[in-house]
């Protein structure tokens, strides 16, 4: 009797380790398919992200990039980037400029090396070669990332071809250029002509007697002659809407007095204030 009571006690502390056993088998295993299902969901959220920031990237029709600091090789690239034959672990020199050291002239600065100079964006304009060996005109973008330590990891760079930008302001330099010997040219005449006026009226006033008619040439000297001090100021101004009215009063009473022989220092100074509504 003693033998079966100590028997069952036994079995039912065998019985509740086996419970408590299975209990946390269950438990333990229940947990695990929790993590993995969290983990899973997790690496679905970041493959999502990934998925989506890939697709932004490629979206963007400039070539877009990211380079390590320590080498200058590319790390990740867009889909515009890899249509210019770009690919990973390529460094950018070398790809960009066929040269095995970085650019550092003064004409094509380093946008990485700059930007680790001065920790922030900068903007360059560098000269590439396409897959053909053509030059094209590009404005580099770049922008510094951070490790904790804020010491410079990467850099992201975007590119923009500004060739047919270039092409259309050189175009335009060489037109305000024609523009500016047409004008000179035009200025040199217009100063001919009026002086051509000024001259044959001063040549016929030698033939008049009477003092009215003499005063009547002289009139029409000083008024061509204002009217080339005005033309004068305006092509030697840089601003052709308007001219410096104390520069133009100051020289047309030096000529006026000239014209009429009047001793300048016989003249009382005054102050002339214009009042422009």
């Amino acid at each position: 009797m003693n033998y079966s009571i100590a028997s069952f006690i036994v079995l039912s502390f065998i019985l509740c380790a086996l419970v408590i056993v299975a209990y946390l088998i269950y438990r333990c295993n229940a947990k695990r398919i929790f993590v993995n299902k969290q983990l899973q969901q997790s690496e679905d959220k970041v493959q999502q992200q990934n998925e989506f920031l890939t697709k932004v990237l490629d979206s963007l029709t400039h070539p877009f990039y990211v380079i390590d600091a320590k080498d200058y090789t590319i790390k990740i690239m867009n889909l515009a980037a890899k249509k210019l034959g770009v690919t990973e672990d390529t460094k950018c020199h070398s790809f960009f400029h066929a040269s095995d050291a970085p650019c550092g002239s003064t004409e094509h600065l380093c946008p990485l090396e700059e930007i680790m100079r001065t920790k922030q964006s900068v903007i360059v304009e560098h000269i590439h070669r396409d897959k053909a060996g053509s030059a094209l005109n590009i404005e580099v973008h770049g922008f510094p990332l951070f490790d904790k330590a804020g010491n410079i990891v990467q850099m992201i760079a975007y590119s923009q071809d500004i060739t047919e930008r270039k092409k259309a302001e050189e175009k335009i330099k060489l037109s305000l250029k024609e523009k500016e010997i047409l004008l000179g040219e035009i200025h040199h005449r217009v100063k001919n002509n009026l002086q051509v006026i000024y001259s044959l009226l001063s040549i016929q006033s030698k033939y008049v007697k009477t003092r009215r008619y003499s005063d009547i040439f002289k009139d029409c000297q000083n008024q061509i002659m204002s009217m080339a001090l005005v033309h004068e100021n305006l092509y030697q101004a840089e601003n052709l809407t308007n001219i410096n009215l104390y520069d133009y009063m100051k020289n047309l009473t030096r000529v006026l007095l000239q014209s009429y022989g009047v001793n300048s220092s016989k003249i009382k100074k005054a102050r002339i204030i214009f009042v422009i509504a």
